[in-house]
């Protein structure tokens, strides 16, 4: 397959989102089970368009991230801020409640990945600060632990 072609070289193919469960009868879903029989090594999930389009919570997206990572993917979890939390000055709060739903279901650290995508920046044009961002992974970093 291409994605088998791609891991072969210095590309990987990620899907944009999975199922929480495996395969059945699960009407227009991607299990974690498809993705590995095509060769695809990478998913991510809590894209902030599935949170506030799809209504899907931290619980739901946790709970996709420890089954695919039973499914031997790695895992691009993403967390970020609305504007108006980040206004209210909630970054640090959504982004450690969003980050310990990951941490209370995944398997291992070593199959995560870290996206920081405030959804305020999403097409405004509107820049994260690199300090903003290194002062977010690194509050997640010191206060998330997996079990």
């Amino acid at each position: 397959s291409r994605a088998a072609a791609c891991s072969t070289s210095n590309f990987a193919v990620s899907a944009q989102d999975c199922s929480p469960q495996g395969l059945g009868a699960y009407t227009g879903e991607t299990s974690p089970d498809m993705l590995t029989a095509l060769g695809i090594k990478y998913t991510v999930v809590g894209h902030s368009e599935r949170r506030s389009i799809q209504g899907e919570s931290d619980s739901l997206i946790a709970s996709k991230c420890k089954y695919a990572q039973e499914q031997g993917l790695t895992v691009i979890g993403c967390i970020g801020e609305l504007l108006e939390e980040r206004q209210a000055e909630k970054t640090m709060e959504v982004c450690q409640r969003q980050l310990s739903a990951y941490a209370k279901e995944m398997k291992s650290w070593d199959q995560f990945v870290l996206a920081y995508e405030p959804v305020w920046a999403i097409g405004t044009c509107k820049a994260v600060r690199f300090t903003d961002l290194l002062l977010t992974i690194y509050y997640q970093g010191m206060t998330a632990t997996p079990d």
